[in-house]
């Protein structure tokens, strides 16, 4: 089975290293995946509503142009076709409001982006691993 993932991130580098985070983890336990991207909300909600096969995983920013992530969290959420997507916001911003707001939406996980590799892919390992554990991902 193939793990589908989307990631929605206005920010290259950001996009870029979790792509290889993710690249990491899924190649060494040799698991078969793919990942989309989307740039802001709106391409993000656009791609889903296109797919005939959704993503499992989203990894999701807030501070997105156009249409942030709390928006498309909640549309995520909201509707019957999405709201099964594990979603993990991702954001710089450590904010508590920030935090709680994506926990009542519905967000699976709330990870703050870390500028150093190792630590950031420690921390989305451990979240991949939590939710294997709990049945949410393959």
């Amino acid at each position: 089975m193939k793990m589908k993932i989307m990631i929605a991130d206005d920010d290259d580098d950001d996009i870029k290293i979790l792509k290889e985070v993710l690249e990491d983890i899924f190649d060494n336990r040799q698991i078969l995946f793919s990942i989309q991207t989307a740039k802001n909300g709106v391409e993000l909600m656009n791609n889903l509503e296109k797919e005939i096969d959704l993503p499992q995983l989203l990894f999701l920013d807030i501070n997105m142009p156009i249409q942030d992530g709390f928006v498309c969290l909640n549309k995520i959420k909201t509707t019957d076709r999405y709201k099964h997507i594990t979603v993990i916001m991702l954001s710089t911003s450590t904010f508590h409001g920030d935090i709680r707001r994506a926990y009542e939406i519905g967000a699976a996980l709330y990870v703050a982006k870390a500028t150093d590799y190792s630590n950031f892919k420690n921390k989305i390992e451990n979240c991949l691993e939590l939710f294997k554990e709990a049945g949410l991902l393959i």
